[in-house]
């Protein structure tokens, strides 16, 4: 019986004698390395001490550092420069046919002809004793296949919940996109970024390798047939894996791009079968999972982003790398993204498109049960549907007509001229900036309406219960929080248990329902960098997106929010500010300053990221206190004096950082109301026959939202 051994190098097995414990094919690999004693290092044989270091020509190779179908890379030394480099080389060496000795040198002429600090630079190409090669840059670092493999995602749809993370991923593919568009616009398509070919170096920087499959547009010939499939199943686009002649373009890369981001978001690559083959009908013929299926704490513009880059059809994708790169960089800056998720009809009618035969059959039997239906049940009148897609309504924790209180009124105001418009009735008003919708709460009616931000016509009336009068928007989660919050009920078979609707802002559905436990009442912000929510029900409260359970925090009221360094502002009963780190969970009171603020209640904190100041009012006085945003330092105070006689307290405020505004909504000692807009010195007020009013402010649009018991007055006044 013949003896069986266990190769040192790959591990197989195999019979017969072994040449230092090598198995035949890692012996013959030693054939392709051009000095004797190079051969042992290539291959990883173990020699004795002393034995003299390999070289190639005018590199010392000093380890393998990757290994792929066509060619292997080693970590080498440029002898004649004494600089470290990488050394490629086809890895058949010698008995390479002349196929691939063309294939490898187009990988190193597309690449020699791009100079971009993130895609790694050829240096040189070269023959030494017939073994083709090219040395480039050496990146020290990991690539985004190891990266993902070193930060495994939880198997039970959670995902990430460390926004860092997501950002972090937004901006190595912008950067790649970036740098893909510069190699577009030389003429080179790439045609198989994957995680593995892109290198994360020490300094956080991605760097793209391996242009073994790209394509210089004007100067060759493809070196591919008709049906020949290049590049990685898993994060090829539909036309490359259809094996089309030509087929590959500009957009193929961004479906790769996209293929990429969801890898990286989600631990998977869109589309993985058993097989090549089933992969590949998958990339033809299947949508992949929804991104915040697999993680639902990935944020919807992320998700959205992503799913536009693996649209099915070129011309749905981003129209070039650079598009994509832009959309990456509003989601960076917190800015609306241009995309929009695809709607049920867009995506049912792509599955038609796809399935011809099953959506005949299924358009039959739909027209045949609905005829059957018809016939069957006896005519009756159905209230016209609003637009979008109507939640069904929860279940009231008091009777719908409890509310019989002041209907308060929207009204528009150019933020220069404080010119009004009058949009209706609502108030709790929250903007959704990506669409220019204003959310407002009707209590009067058990609904929220949706305005468009620009005219104040109606867009869609989503019919809730429980008297829905406070919203607060999530621009990254894409959420509406809206609160029930018309007080305690005069009812006493009701029980005050307010509801919390988290509605998703897109297709206007409700994704959670929270019972409080009590009564809703203000303040209500969101954290967008974590998405939490922050209430008040007989005190603090917080609830988590996606979890749904009320908890109570360890700090007082939630009354701003500073999402770009992810701070909270809170005010405790003793009328003290709270600065809290938003991020741990829970959250960290990172310093406390007491300030005499009084009741929390009636404290209002607006923040400016630009500045980084505080300013903080109540309605015990018309003062309005100036603290740095960080450490809670005093940095001066504000009288508000507009000449429209003694302000007395501050219902609200509201900055505009593009514009260097402040908004205050100001008590007057008559018991009326006015809005004030301080610019620098400048104070511009306009008066409100109203003693109570709430504002927002959209910077995008020079909106102010304001809404009051009763319409405006005419006039304004200068100061």
């Amino acid at each position: 019986m013949v003896a069986t051994r266990t190769c040192s190098k790959c591990g197989s097995e195999f019979s017969g004698s072994a040449l230092q414990g090598l198995c035949p094919s890692c012996v013959g690999r030693l054939a392709f390395v051009s000095e004797p004693e190079a051969s042992a290092g290539a291959v990883k044989v173990p020699r004795p001490s002393g034995t003299k270091l390999r070289y190639f020509g005018d590199y010392e190779l000093l380890e393998e550092v990757a290994r792929g179908g066509m060619g292997v890379v080693y970590k080498a030394r440029q002898l004649s420069l004494n600089r470290i480099v990488a050394v490629k080389m086809i890895l058949s060496g010698k008995l390479a046919s002349t196929a691939d000795v063309a294939r490898f040198r187009a990988e190193a002429e597309a690449a020699a002809n791009l100079r971009h600090p993130n895609i790694v630079a050829i240096h040189e190409v070269g023959e030494q004793d017939g073994q083709h090669y090219f040395s480039m840059d050496y990146v020290e670092g990991k690539s985004l296949a190891e990266l993902v493999a070193g930060h495994p995602l939880p198997s039970d749809g959670r995902g990430i919940k460390d926004e860092g993370w997501f950002r972090r991923v937004a901006g190595w593919v912008k950067t790649i996109a970036e740098a893909i568009h510069y190699a577009h616009g030389q003429g080179t398509l790439h045609r198989d970024l994957k995680p593995s070919n892109v290198l994360i170096d020490s300094s956080d920087h991605p760097h793209i390798t391996d242009f073994g499959l790209a394509k210089r547009v004007k100067h060759d010939s493809d070196l591919t047939v008709s049906g020949q499939i290049l590049g990685t199943p898993n994060f090829m686009s539909p036309e490359q894996a259809a094996g089309k002649r030509g087929g590959a373009s500009p957009q193929s890369d961004v479906y790769s791009l996209g293929a990429m981001l969801y890898f990286l978001l989600t631990g998977k690559p869109p589309h993985a079968g058993e097989t090549v083959h089933e992969t590949l009908a998958k990339v033809l013929g299947s949508e992949p999972a929804a991104p915040r299926a697999l993680n639902r704490n990935l944020p919807r513009d992320l998700e959205t982003i992503c799913l536009k880059c693996l649209e099915k059809e070129p011309r749905s994708r981003y129209a070039s790398a650079k598009e994509l790169a832009d959309e990456l960089g509003r989601f960076l800056s917190n800015q609306p993204i241009l995309a929009r998720p695809a709607s049920r009809v867009e995506k049912a009618w792509r599955s038609c498109r796809r399935n011809p035969v099953v959506a005949t059959l299924a358009l039959s039997l739909a027209i045949s049960l609905a005829a059957f239906l018809i016939v069957l049940s006896r005519p009756k009148v159905t209230p016209s549907a609003s637009l979008g897609d109507v939640p069904t309504p929860q279940m009231a924790t008091r009777p719908s007509s409890h509310y019989d209180g002041p209907v308060p009124t929207i009204i528009a105001l150019d933020g220069t001229t404080l010119n009004q418009t009058i949009f209706g009735p609502g108030q709790g008003v929250a903007i959704d900036s990506k669409n220019n919708n204003l959310w407002c709460g009707m209590l009067v009616s058990n609904a929220v309406v949706i305005r468009d931000g620009t005219t104040g016509s109606v867009i869609t009336n989503l019919t809730l219960a429980d008297c829905p009068g406070a919203v607060t928007f999530d621009p990254v989660h894409r959420l509406a929080w809206v609160a029930a919050q018309c007080g305690l009920s005069h009812n006493k078979k009701y029980r005050s248990n307010d509801l919390l609707w988290a509605v998703d802002a897109d297709t206007f559905t409700v994704v959670g329902t929270v019972m409080c436990g009590g009564v809703n009442a203000s303040p209500e912000f969101v954290n967008p960098r974590t998405g939490r929510f922050y209430h008040v029900v007989n005190g603090p409260q917080r609830v988590v997106a996606g979890e749904f359970i009320p908890t109570t925090p360890a700090f007082g009221w939630v009354q701003a929010v500073n999402p770009d360094a992810n701070l909270l502002y809170a005010v405790d009963r003793s009328g003290s500010l709270q600065i809290i780190d938003g991020a741990p969970d829970p959250e960290k009171i990172l310093t406390s300053i007491p300030l005499s603020l009084g009741n929390p209640a009636t404290c209002h904190i607006a923040v400016s990221t630009s500045h980084n100041r505080l300013y903080v009012g109540d309605a015990t006085s018309g003062k309005i206190a100036i603290l740095d945003a960080s450490t809670g330092t005093n940095c001066g105070s504000l009288i508000l004096d507009a000449g429209v006689g003694e302000i007395t307290r501050v219902w609200g405020l509201a900055v505009d950082d593009s514009r260097n505004r402040l908004f205050v909504a100001a008590g007057r000692a008559d018991q009326t109301a006015c809005l004030i807009a301080v610019q620098g010195t400048n104070q511009h007020a306009i008066c409100f026959p109203s003693g109570n009013m709430g504002l927002t402010v959209n910077p995008a649009i020079n909106k102010v939202y304001v809404w009051a018991n009763l319409p405006p007055a005419t006039g304004s006044v200068r100061k």
